[in-house]
């Protein structure tokens, strides 16, 4: 009896040491994957550095192989001093466009203001003609006392055959006036002749007129009458 109990008891033992056994072992073998994993991945993690490093290791030797600026490329400096020189005609074109049209809106604002003035100028004609054509013909001078005379010794001291103003008197043309009221080249409407002041007489003065005629005769055959005078412009 006792025999068995001892032997269920090694056997027992047997099976926790076997268990035990299995456990460790399963315990080693996860150590062991878990070194392992790290170890690749350290590798891994050298093998990536290394590359990064060669990467840049590259970039810098080619960055060092490759001018740094661009004045060492004789093609770029060609290409940067001709668009310079574009630029700068490009800007002197658009300098010369804006002065051509200064200069034009000059020309065209002095035109305008010519042909202004003409107008204006030509207006104020117009409107002169307008008022001189409103303006009446005729202008009543007012009533007169009007005589005769001719060139003869009786009518003219010694006789005369020129006027006042050099011309030779002319019947239903020339009549004698007093200079003061009436000067040379006045033109004179009276009973429908119109006569022009070309002469002067001592005894014409103020409101008197002298008609002159061809003969002593006519002239005494007038005599002395009064008349309406009209100024004809």
């Amino acid at each position: 009896m006792r025999g068995f109990y001892l032997m269920n008891m090694m056997n027992t033992m047997r099976r926790g040491l076997a268990t035990t056994a299995m456990s460790l072992v399963c315990l080693m073998a996860g150590t062991m994957n878990t070194l392992a994993a790290t170890d690749a991945g350290t590798e891994l993690v050298s093998q990536i550095d290394a590359a990064a490093g060669e990467e840049t290791n590259g970039i810098s030797t080619e960055a060092a192989q490759t001018p740094s600026g661009p004045a060492s490329d004789p093609e770029l400096i060609r290409k940067q001093t001709n668009a310079a020189a574009e630029e700068a005609a490009d800007t002197n074109a658009s300098e010369a466009e804006v002065a051509a049209f200064s200069n034009e809106s000059a020309q065209v604002e002095a035109e305008n203001a010519g042909e202004a003035a003409m107008t204006e100028n030509t207006d104020t004609n117009a409107a002169a003609e307008a008022q001189e054509a409103e303006a009446p013909a005729e202008i009543y001078a007012g009533r007169f006392t009007t005589t005769a005379y001719c060139s003869c010794r009786r009518c003219c001291r010694g006789g005369k055959n020129r006027t006042k103003s050099g011309t030779i008197p002319q019947a239903g043309h020339t009549i004698s006036a007093d200079l003061r009221v009436f000067p040379l080249g006045t033109k004179l409407r009276i009973n429908g002749v119109v006569y022009t002041v070309e002469d002067s007489g001592s005894g014409i003065r103020g409101n008197k007129l002298d008609i002159f005629f061809n003969s002593h005769s006519q002239a005494l055959q007038y005599g002395k009458r009064s008349a309406d005078v009209y100024i004809v412009r």
